[in-house]
Formats: C-alpha cells, sequence, structure tokens
C-alpha cells in the first residue's frame, strides 16, 4: 500500500498551496494537517509539566504532544509578526530554543518555523507558526512533542489548532464559511465509524455516505460530491504476464505504466466519463520500490459537476507474476467551492487511522490466500504443460511403432524379391538362405530350425 506521506514536501510547493486558499490561519491548519505522517501512537513518556506564558492557552494533544497558542497585536512586516510570535513562546522551554528552518506563504501573512529545545531536560521538537490578516489580530501556535515523537503527534495537534482556530473564528470573519466570499469554513462536527474488520477507522460529517471501510481502506463521499479516499488501490496484471495469457479473470489487464501519473490515468479508465486531467505533479521520494507523485488537476464529479482533487498517487513495482497496483489518497470537491471546503476535507482526511495489528494480519492472509491462487494456477499450467508432453510422447512411440512396421514390411518384401529367407536355429542363431534352402532345413530337423516371420524382425539385426 501507499505510505502515508506529506503533500506538502518543499518550501515551494507549501508556499503555492497556502497562496490558493484566501484564509491564511485555515491555509496553516490545512496544509499540515494534511500532512500524511505514520500512524498515530500514545507516547511511552508524557511531557513534563509547565505553566504557559501569560496569555497563551496550553492544550495537551490527543495522542501525545501539546498546543501552545494565543493572540497579540500584528507587528508590520512578516519577519517582525514571526519574531514577536517567538517573544510570546520565548522562556517556556530551558535556555534558547532553535529554529532550525522557516516556510512563509506567497502572500506573507503565514511564517511556519521548525524549533528544537529541551523542556525541563527533556529533548524537544515542534513548530512555531504566525498568522495574520489585515484587520486582525496575529496569532501564534507552539505545537511540539518529545523528540521523535513529534511526527506522530503533529496531525491531531494541528487538526486541534484548527478546531480552536474555527471556534474562535469572529461572525462574518474569512473563516465563518460564507458561500458568498469564497473562504474557507469551519469544519462541522464529525462522528467517529469503524470498519468491521477493525483494521481502519475515521471521522466524516452529517451527510456524508461511507464508500469504502475494510482492509485499511477509507473512502467516503459529501452529498455535494466531495470525496476523500485513503489507500484505495486498484490491481492489475501486465498482459506479457504469463497468468494473464492464462486467461486468468481476476485483475484488470493493463501494460506496466512507467510512472505514478500514467498510472492514475490507467486508474481513471475504468471509470468512464471522469475527464479527470493532473494539471500539476511533483516526484515524491520512493518507499519500499513504490513510485510516488503528488498530483492535483480537475474531473468531473459522479453528480456531473466539474471538481478539483489534490493528493498522492502511488506506483506499485511489478512482482514476479506480472501484478502491479495503483493506489490514491486524495481530496475532491466541487470546483467552485474546493478553497472553501478544504478545512472539512482535511479534517476528514487527517481523521483516518489504520490498526496496524489487524491489518498485519489480515495482509498476511491475503498474502497466503494471493500464493494459493498463484500456485494453483502454476499447478493447472504445469498439469496441462505434462497431458500435452505425454499425447506427444505417444504421438512420438506411435510413429516409431508405424516405422518399424514399415521397416519389418520392407525387410520381408526384399527378401521376397531376392528369393530368401531367414531362419533360426534352437540356440537362437539366424541365417538367411534361399527359400528352397529353407524348407529343407525345416523340413530334416523342424526341432532345430524355423523360418523367422517378418513380425519379428527388428531394427538393428542382419535380417
Amino acid at each position: 500500500m501507499l505510505a502515508r506521506r506529506s503533500l506538502f514536501r518543499s518550501r515551494a510547493r507549501a508556499r503555492s498551496f497556502l497562496a490558493r486558499v484566501s484564509n491564511p490561519w485555515f491555509a496553516l491548519a490545512l496544509a499540515l494537517a494534511t500532512a500524511g505522517v505514520p500512524g498515530i501512537a500514545h507516547a511511552a513518556q508524557g511531557l513534563p509539566e509547565k505553566a504557559p506564558p501569560p496569555g497563551l492557552q496550553a492544550i495537551e494533544g490527543p495522542s501525545g504532544g501539546r498546543l501552545l497558542t494565543g493572540t497579540f497585536p500584528a507587528a508590520g512586516s512578516s519577519d517582525a509578526t514571526f519574531l514577536a510570535g517567538l517573544k510570546r513562546v520565548h522562556g517556556y522551554f530551558d535556555g534558547v530554543a532553535h529554529v532550525v528552518g522557516v516556510v512563509r506563504s506567497s502572500d506573507g501573512t503565514t511564517t511556519i518555523g521548525a524549533i528544537t529545545g529541551t523542556l525541563r531536560g527533556m529533548p524537544v521538537q515542534g513548530a512555531v507558526i504566525t498568522a495574520s490578516a489585515p484587520g486582525e489580530p496575529a496569532r501564534v501556535a507552539l505545537l511540539f512533542d518529545r523528540t521523535g515523537q513529534f511526527a506522530q503527534s503533529i496531525r491531531p495537534l494541528f487538526a486541534r489548532l484548527g478546531q480552536l482556530v474555527a471556534a474562535s473564528a469572529p461572525s462574518g470573519s474569512a473563516s465563518s464559511g460564507s458561500a458568498s466570499s469564497g473562504n474557507a469554513s469551519a469544519v462541522p462536527p464529525l462522528r467517529a465509524i469503524e470498519a468491521n474488520d477493525r483494521t481502519v477507522s475515521a471521522k466524516i460529517p452529517a451527510g456524508w455516505h461511507v464508500m469504502a471501510l475494510a482492509s485499511g481502506v477509507f473512502a467516503a463521499g459529501g452529498p455535494d460530491g466531495s470525496e476523500v479516499d485513503q489507500e484505495v488501490a486498484v490491481n492489475f496484471l501486465d498482459p506479457r504476464s504469463p497468468v494473464a495469457r492464462g486467461g486468468q479473470s481476476y485483475y484488470h489487464v493493463a501494460p506496466y505504466p512507467s510512472d505514478p501519473v500514467q498510472a492514475l490515468m490507467t486508474m481513471a479508465r475504468l471509470q468512464p466519463n471522469t475527464g479527470l486531467r493532473v494539471e500539476r505533479s511533483a516526484p515524491e521520494a520512493a518507499q519500499s520500490g513504490t513510485r510516488i507523485a503528488e498530483v492535483s488537476g480537475t474531473q468531473r464529479l459522479q453528480n456531473g459537476t466539474p471538481g478539483r482533487f489534490i493528493g498522492l498517487v502511488g506506483l506499485s513495482p511489478m512482482n514476479q507474476y506480472g501484478g502491479w497496483s495503483v493506489s490514491v489518497k486524495m481530496m475532491v470537491a466541487p470546483a467552485a467551492t474546493f478553497d472553501r471546503e478544504l478545512p472539512t476535507l482535511a479534517a476528514v482526511f487527517s481523521s483516518y487511522v489504520v490498526n496496524q495489528s489487524a491489518r498485519a494480519g489480515q495482509v498476511q492472509q491475503n498474502i497466503n490466500d494471493n500464493q494459493r491462487l498463484v500456485n494453483s494456477l502454476i499447478e493447472k499450467n504445469q498439469d496441462v504443460q505434462r497431458r500435452n508432453t505425454d499425447v506427444f510422447n505417444a504421438s512420438m512411440q506411435n510413429a516409431r511403432n508405424v516405422q518399424n512396421s514399415i521397416d519389418r514390411s520392407t525387410a520381408g518384401f526384399v527378401n521376397y524379391l531376392n528369393d530368401t529367407t531367414v531362419v533360426q536355429n534352437a540356440s537362437g542363431g539366424t541365417s538367411t538362405v534361399s527359400q528352397n534352402f529353407a524348407s529343407s532345413l525345416v523340413r530334416s530337423n523342424p526341432n532345430a530350425f524355423r523360418e523367422v516371420p517378418v513380425s519379428e524382425y527388428r531394427q538393428g539385426t542382419e535380417f
């Protein structure tokens, strides 16, 4: 399956995406909430207790880590606002925290800085974020966890941050969800759902319907045609594979594609009239041989409405039997409301959690079932080959028997023309003599001699 990875791997890509969303704070929460990090796991060791700086609210993360957030007067430029935000959280860590990297949106309203430091002697890592909009106070957020655990707690921390921002947005602001504004809307309440096989769980808003929820796969759709897909995959067989040539009907048959984008287009052709078009793509680092690409573009939704999408596509390597698969992690919505619905899509997207232990057993069972299927196909193929070999060998033996009969008949006919015949004495020795002499020998001593019939002639003998 396609491993969950960030949709925004580079600064340029993050800036490009943030610039497409009107509200910078929601853009920030969305960009990092949709960063598909490894599955959530509770920290084995909690963070040391410490009161937050004045004016900041401290919230423990639902799966580890801690969030500090609050507002402060905007300081003019983006640099000044970010420095003011750092001062707001200064002193919370031991000594001085180190900023090891900074990303800023193209409009300059949102700045994200990666930090490292210690809290009461415990090494921590996280991010400081500042965001400002004209006429509104600036916001600062500090999200962090123990070093090595931040990758697991970042997603629920940012989901919680997005909920806080949505709840605190003033009526009529950019985040109020006005249909006329086109800006990001508040995330509606989500209800939890879990697969019957307990391999996957997620959360969806009221009015959404589940399209797939089993075997680690999650797909759900909204009444407007919006859709969120996690680990949705389709299996194919290359037409050159022996299994495909054997006429099996278990998988789709298609040539192995050259890249993930081509694989996505192959997958899209299975469902006609989608009009899927990839407008932008960027390769990601391969994982376990699976090639990955970040993609975005347009398509027609199931209700016929023009839509937009953004997500990841994974192309698996072709296995020894000629099988390959394409998997997607995707967010889709009507084009007219895509930006406004992104926070809801992101919340649904980031709520996806796989029960690794349950899934591991299921994966092993699938591997065993697939191996049994392949072994059965191979055995059937070998049985056909054995039957064909037996038929061929029987045909060749029959041909040899026919040829031997022809050879004996030819030898007898040659003897007849030469007025000769074959006699055999009591000890088994044979001689070729004239027919009259042979007859005399047999008549004089029938116990010692006999004439050899043509049916007993053998290849490699004198007669």
